[in-house]
């Protein structure tokens, strides 16, 4: 039998060396340097980065300043439910997790809108954390879109009742860029260069 291997990696390298033009170059190197960084923070496999060997000229980073901070909360809380944090998951891919304050998740829905696409969420896709206490994960984040707005309401018999919480990739970033944390650091700002770099591809 005949067996064919293919990764990321491989895509990547044949790709470089078609010599594209240099968006393109841009954008691969920083993908693959998002790559590298994520398996030294998760400490994957980091005796074979995806990045050894290969002739790379990713982006520069530079500090973000505070036009970068989309975090809001706007409208009026709800006594029985309420959003009480928002922040990013760092592991195999980018989440956005919001706390969630109820006795009764059952009892509503939850709309988070990215890039104008709602997704729906019902009390049973949440994760309890303790009484009271819920994650709600929303996994839907593009690279295109690290920058975006994505607003997120909860609803009860159709109609919004809660505050309306707005937050991005990048304000997480902009807020924990000068973490002490180097590997942490290092991540972010690999996954700012990536989104930046993967939005010049498209516009």
């Amino acid at each position: 039998d005949c067996v064919a291997e293919y990764s990321v990696r491989t895509y990547c390298a044949n790709s470089l060396a078609k010599n594209p033009e240099q968006k393109v170059v841009t954008m691969i190197s920083d993908l693959l340097v998002y790559g590298a960084k994520a398996q030294i923070y998760t400490g994957y496999n980091t005796d074979a980065l995806v990045t050894d060997g290969l002739d790379l000229t990713p982006s520069t980073f530079t500090a973000l300043d505070e036009s970068y901070d989309k975090l809001s909360v706007t409208g009026t809380a709800d006594a029985d439910v309420r959003y009480s944090a928002a922040t990013l998951v760092l592991s195999n891919k980018v989440n956005l997790r919001l706390t969630v304050l109820t006795a009764d998740p059952s009892a509503y829905t939850y709309t988070v809108n990215a890039n104008g696409v709602d997704t729906v969420y019902t009390g049973e896709d949440l994760v309890k954390v303790s009484d009271g206490v819920y994650y709600l994960y929303f996994d839907q984040l593009k690279a295109t879109g690290f920058d975006s707005v994505v607003t997120a309401t909860i609803q009860r018999d159709g109609q919004t009742i809660s505050q309306t919480v707005t937050y991005s990739v990048n304000t997480y970033i902009y807020r924990n860029q000068n973490t002490e944390n180097t590997a942490m650091r290092e991540l972010l700002e690999a996954i700012f260069n990536y989104g930046r770099s993967a939005a010049a591809m498209v516009n």
